[in-house]
């Protein structure tokens, strides 16, 4: 009896600890969910000011548009992968799209801003 009642302990312990997501993966998430909903300007406060003069609004468009365009509209996210790199915490998302599978990497200074932001092929 003691098993069954560690066992499933263990198992919520472990159920409740995969729910648990980190600041960086929130934001990560967020960072997707106003992009596909084109709400550019609530993307702006997430980026550092280096990301701010590269990924403009204009810019944010841009990419929006040539993305759905080559793999239309996002079905879904699922499988995350956190990581580090130098001081560097890195999120990335899978996301299903119509015609295709891409990563959204995103990158994380120290301070939680995006340093770092890119769709690749999912192998």
């Amino acid at each position: 009896m003691k098993t069954i009642i560690f066992l499933a302990v263990f198992w919520l312990f472990n159920i409740q600890k995969a729910e648990v997501k980190t600041t960086e993966v929130k934001l990560a998430e967020e960072m997707l969910e106003h992009f596909f909903a084109e709400e550019f300007q609530k993307i702006i406060p997430l980026l550092t000011d280096n990301m701010r003069k590269v990924f403009t609004i204009k810019k944010m468009n841009e990419v929006n548009k040539s993305l759905k365009a080559q793999v239309g509209p996002l079905s879904k996210t699922s499988k995350i992968m956190e990581k580090s790199h130098e001081h560097f915490k890195i999120v990335e998302i899978l996301c299903h799209f119509e015609r295709g599978d891409l990563i959204c990497r995103t990158a994380f200074n120290s301070e939680k801003l995006v340093a770092g932001w890119h769709f690749l092929p999912a192998n």
